[in-house]
């Protein structure tokens, strides 16, 4: 574990109660949740910094994304349409609502975000893995 990933932990909470920069909350509660511990922790603080900003589609997105890695995949949805709303052009919001709907079923509706995730200029390392989901899904 990364000196950064462990202060990251520690500091999480004072953010939630000092920091007024919530973009600051949602990349570290996204680097928790990409490691895939503390999901519930994590969680717990994007709720809080969803409640201080309801209108930033990536804090919005965070909640979706958590619910997702937990496999709370119908759960995901309500709050992944919310982020989506908000930031209907950006790549990895329409990537991720791909994920989200494929893994409730809707596998052609999952392959019409997926591309259109491409079109809106997603990072470079992205672009081969949304391709992949494109072609053969995600089974």
């Amino acid at each position: 574990m990364s000196i950064e990933y462990y202060q990251a932990n520690i500091i999480i909470p004072e953010l939630i109660v000092y920091h007024s920069k919530y973009y600051t909350i949602q990349e570290l509660d996204k680097m928790i949740l990409e490691r895939k511990e503390k999901l519930s922790q994590a969680l717990g603080m994007i709720e809080k910094a969803i409640e201080r900003n309801p209108q930033s589609g990536y804090i919005v997105d965070s909640l979706a994304w958590g619910l997702y890695k937990l496999g709370r995949y119908e759960e995901a949805l309500l709050p992944m349409k919310k982020a989506y709303e908000l930031l209907p052009f950006d790549p990895i919001i329409n990537d991720h609502m791909g994920d989200i709907l494929w893994n409730n079923g809707k596998r052609r509706s999952a392959k019409l975000y997926w591309k259109r995730s491409l079109s809106f200029n997603p990072e470079e390392e992205e672009v081969s893995k949304i391709k992949k989901k494109i072609k053969f899904g995600m089974d």
